[in-house]
């Protein structure tokens, strides 16, 4: 019998974001035509890995002793400004799916950038919302950075991120 240490913010992220980002990026990624399959599935897994993500910074908020995940994505914010808007992108989001919807949320396909696993093949889904200042925010492309920001600070390139003193 094993155990899974979902407890841990470092076994929560092994046992449940990691794969939920590996699962989300293969199809998200993937060569298949975008069609309305792709898309359901896609946003389904997006949704998924945001929820995931949304935990994952609730779980190291407590750990760190920050009274909120918001004051941990300030924190974020103050030393990596790109990656803190992108938790705090997964986190509005995902409380809008948790919750009634607020935001304005709104999907379509973008062409394949050299951001992306390749710049060939079919056109890939987006799925943004817009902020408070009418500006359109990827929430694909902010899952992608939020977990990557996570997989980074378990690896120990985001070191300015401390518990709260």
């Amino acid at each position: 019998m094993g155990n899974l240490d979902l407890d841990d913010v470092r076994g929560f992220f092994r046992e449940l974001v990691d794969p939920n980002f590996d699962d989300f990026y293969s199809d998200y990624q993937s060569e298949d035509e975008c069609d309305r399959a792709k898309l359901v599935r896609v946003f389904r897994k997006m949704v998924n890995l945001c929820l995931t993500l949304n935990h994952q910074t609730d779980k190291v908020a407590k750990a760190f002793k920050y009274d909120s995940a918001l004051e941990l994505i300030g924190e974020v914010s103050n030393h990596y400004k790109s990656e803190g808007a992108a938790l705090d992108a997964v986190r509005r989001f995902s409380n809008d799916v948790k919750h009634k919807s607020k935001l304005d949320q709104n999907y379509t396909t973008r062409e394949r950038s050299d951001i992306d696993r390749s710049t060939d093949g079919p056109d890939l889904p987006e799925w943004y919302f817009l902020d408070g200042n009418g500006v359109k925010v990827a929430v694909c492309n902010a899952a992608v950075e939020s977990y990557l920001f996570w997989g980074k600070y378990f690896a120990g390139e985001r070191l300015l991120l401390k518990p709260k003193t």
